[in-house]
């Protein structure tokens, strides 16, 4: 029992994977609503065959169902990418393999900025940041640490000078950042524990960026969760294709899901070579 409201809340709060639908679908209200909600922020889900699925408007829900089989019962799929499930599990083992590579090749890097960061400030060497992954899932980013200790606390008060638009926080001169912090950021180095992150599964080394839970939760438009329907990456499309100077959220969202719903294996390989430029050019701030 329960209304539909209830079902939203459940999916959100349990961060489901994927949704399977067994009973007739005339027995569930607003079927085309829950539909498009699922659509909305990403989740999978099959429904099991039955003549009133030919009711639903297609042309709203803008995903064309497959036929699958689950547990011996013919079944539906609307899935929330278009990207073959099979190609993406080899993506995941692709880049945990780079990643602990790049991990082993980058550690003296991360060591003698781990020394710097030491003696030139008081606080901790990493970073450790609770973020949202994949369909919602909380979990901590780490970086070496680029700013000063209170810096989260300093947040509130450089609220004015946001050069961002929507709930995302960024400055160019953040007077927060440290000396060695202004050097990492400008390559990119402060990016690079997140190598352990890929390996333990939280991260892609390409993917649409995690943002921090507090942004998240500033979200004007539900719509805006379907970012978090493939896995994050430590880049992606939007660091590759203007970077810094894009200034409006719905830019940064915009190349997320268009990387969502063109993704392939070529692009990921487009994204990684621009992304190598990019860091080089030591653009980042």
């Amino acid at each position: 029992s329960g209304t539909l409201d209830d079902v939203f809340n459940n999916i959100l709060k349990l961060n489901i994977d994927e949704l399977y639908i067994a009973m007739p679908l005339k027995g569930i209200p607003k079927i085309q609503e829950l539909f498009s909600f699922l659509n909305s922020i990403g989740v999978n889900y099959h429904v099991m065959v039955n003549t009133q699925i030919s009711d639903l408007d297609y042309d709203e829900l803008r995903v064309e169902p497959v036929v699958e089989q689950y547990y011996g019962l013919p079944m539906l799929s609307f899935h929330s990418i278009k990207a073959n499930l099979y190609s993406l599990y080899v993506k995941n083992i692709l880049e945990k393999i780079i990643a602990i590579v790049m991990f082993i090749f980058t550690l003296p890097i991360v060591i003698f900025f781990s020394i710097l960061i030491k003696i030139t400030s008081k606080g901790p060497i990493f970073f450790k940041q609770e973020r949202v992954g994949l369909h919602g899932r909380k979990f901590f980013q780490y970086k070496l640490r680029s700013m000063v200790v209170n810096a989260e606390n300093l947040r509130s008060k450089l609220l004015s000078q946001n050069e961002q638009s929507g709930p995302v926080f960024k400055i160019k001169n953040d007077p927060r950042l440290t000396a060695v912090g202004k050097i990492m950021r400008k390559f990119s180095i402060d990016e690079l524990p997140q190598l352990f992150n890929v390996i333990i599964g939280n991260m892609n080394l390409i993917g649409p960026r995690p943002l921090p839970v507090l942004e998240v939760e500033e979200f004007s438009n539900i719509k805006l969760l379907r970012r978090h329907s493939m896995k994050p990456g430590i880049t992606g499309l939007w660091q590759v294709s203007g970077r810094n100077k894009l200034k409006e959220f719905e830019d940064w969202v915009a190349l997320d899901l268009e990387y969502i719903d063109n993704w392939s294996i070529g692009l990921d390989f487009r994204i990684a070579l621009k992304t190598i430029f990019v860091v080089l050019s030591g653009t980042g701030h």
